[in-house]
């Protein structure tokens, strides 16, 4: 038993406690994913926040097109 939360195992805001355990690791940067964090394939929030256009466009399959005078024309 802790002898400053009295309690076996401590106390998750105890200052004995042990660190939790990551549930997932961010496949970019490595960071630890919690019950609660947010991600997408694996990739954390932080590093989601720094693609560019085009590098979430090729996530998802997806090129910019270039617009063309005959394909566009009214």
């Amino acid at each position: 038993m802790c002898m400053v939360c009295r309690q076996y195992p401590c106390h998750p805001a105890c200052p004995n406690a042990s660190e939790p355990k990551p549930l997932l690791r961010c496949s970019q940067c490595g960071a630890g994913l919690y019950e609660g964090d947010r991600h997408f394939r694996g990739i954390c929030e932080e590093c989601l926040s720094m693609y560019s256009v085009e590098e979430w466009m090729d996530m998802f399959g997806e090129v910019l097109e270039e617009v063309e005078e005959e394909k566009w024309a009214i």
